[in-house]
């Protein structure tokens, strides 16, 4: 079996394997921190590390086949990120649905407290999130929701409630989408050339 054969299999299961730790991990902190381009870069390094490690290790793939492999856990971190931040957006609108009941009912304080209280007021704000999303975008679901968080914009900083952001609507947000997929790529790139750079260097010297 060739080097590039052995490798390219395990490029892609390290990669994809921090990946998608990486971008779970951020999706589901990003109700309460988000920066724009973080999530690029951790991929970008990530992935690059993750290719030009496996390839010095078994001596290939470089060039293509460590490219793909670094494209591929992109999109699988990407993936996760959005899973993440979708179940976010979920138990934040959920959390306001209960403050909202709480207030109307004029409950006191301390019913927030109650786990049950809350699973009572909170029980059917996953369908009011649907009826909500589905009369804005025309769908519901996982698409639904994230067509409904694109609508407003590109977030900046900040946590999901009261961050700043860029209203660029849903096509701008498509297009930031891309843009961040692209960013990661061109990181990965750079860092696999400069790893497959030091090695050839060290083989040189040898």
């Amino acid at each position: 079996m060739s080097a590039a054969a052995r490798g390219l299999p395990l490029q892609l299961l390290l990669g994809a394997s921090l990946a998608f730790g990486v971008g779970l991990a951020l999706g589901f902190l990003s109700s309460g921190f988000y920066l724009i381009g973080v999530l690029p870069l951790a991929l970008g390094l990530l992935t690059g590390a993750a290719a030009g490690f496996i390839a010095v290790m078994t001596g290939g793939p470089w060039r293509a086949g460590a490219r793909v492999a670094a494209l591929l856990a992109i999109l699988v971190g990407w993936g996760a990120f959005q899973y993440g931040d979708d179940v976010a957006f979920q138990r934040a609108y959920a959390a306001d649905v209960v403050r909202t009941r709480a207030l109307a009912d004029e409950l006191p304080p301390d019913v927030l407290q109650d786990g049950d209280a809350l699973a009572f007021l909170g029980k059917d704000a996953e369908g009011i999130l649907d009826a909500a999303v589905t009369a804005e975008v025309g769908r519901g679901g996982f698409v639904g929701r994230w067509l409904f968080r694109a609508e407003r914009g590109v977030r900046l900083v900040g946590p999901l409630k009261g961050g700043r952001g860029l209203p660029v609507g849903t096509p701008g947000a498509i297009a930031w989408a891309a843009l961040e997929i692209a960013l990661a790529g061109v990181l990965a790139h750079l860092v696999i050339r400069r790893i497959e750079r030091a090695a050839r260097e060290r083989s040189s010297a040898s």
